[in-house]
């Protein structure tokens, strides 16, 4: 199940490409938390495809019987929650903050510990409807455990584009969170910052700069290396994680 849930995650996260198997991967994963009251044919009118589209889908891996795939599915939901706990129990913060204490100045370091930014951002998400991310490849990368850790909590994390011609506007209840740590994405797409204002979504930036003044900034100073820049993203992202699974669940 593992393979099957991160091959969705890899359909959805490739938005220049809205084929088939796009379509089917959103509708499983916007529809995945209710499986248990769906049948074969109302979930593939819920991805807008035939039974038999679906039925093929599902036996490219593996799976021949859709209630045998209800039920690995809900399990499987299940297993990634209590590994998310599991995590919480073992983490050893102290390790990070002596290199983030070492790394960033006095005044950035009291900003990231003091923390009121994990409870805005936790705030932010959990009064949106999914969670929509627009950058890099590259910076998305770092939210592979992060878009699935949400969605098992119920959130759906999509990824946008950043090429107008397959750009897709989020919607008001959506939080975007947009990803430009030098900020050559939006001098890159002078078009972007103003479709993200026009709908007026809750927003979090994460990179040097804020670029959307009423967005909850996550600043990464621009005086890190690149080891460094990642794992401040790493942080800010596990701390938002793990709050959300103590506070909002």
């Amino acid at each position: 199940m593992n393979d099957f849930l991160n091959a969705l995650f890899i359909f959805i996260n490739n938005p220049e490409v809205h084929d088939l198997n796009y379509q089917i991967a959103l509708g499983l994963l916007e529809n995945g938390h209710e499986l248990d009251y769906l049948t074969i044919s109302e979930l593939a009118e819920k991805c807008y495809v035939s039974t038999s589209s679906l039925n093929r889908f599902f036996r490219i891996f593996g799976y021949k019987k859709y209630m045998i795939f209800k039920a690995l599915f809900a399990s499987h939901m299940r297993v990634r929650f209590v590994q998310i706990q599991n995590r919480i129990t073992e983490k050893k913060p102290e390790q990070l903050n002596k290199i983030l204490s070492a790394s960033l100045k006095e005044d950035d370091y009291q900003t990231i510990m003091k923390r009121d930014w994990v409870e805005k951002a936790c705030k932010i998400i959990h009064d949106s409807k999914r969670i929509v991310v627009i950058g890099s490849d590259e910076m998305f990368g770092h939210f592979s455990r992060v878009q699935v850790d949400f969605y098992v909590m119920g959130k759906l994390m999509v990824k946008d584009s950043i090429y107008q011609t397959n750009f897709i506007k989020p919607h008001k209840d959506d939080c975007v969170i947009l990803l430009s740590m030098a900020g050559r994405i939006v001098d890159l797409n002078p078009w972007l910052i103003d479709q993200l204002k026009e709908n007026t979504s809750q927003m979090i930036t994460l990179g040097h700069h804020a670029y959307v003044e009423e967005a909850l900034p996550l600043r990464i100073p621009d005086y890190l290396d690149e080891v460094l820049e990642n794992m401040l993203l790493d942080y800010y992202m596990q701390e938002i994680t793990y709050y959300y699974v103590e506070n909002y669940l």
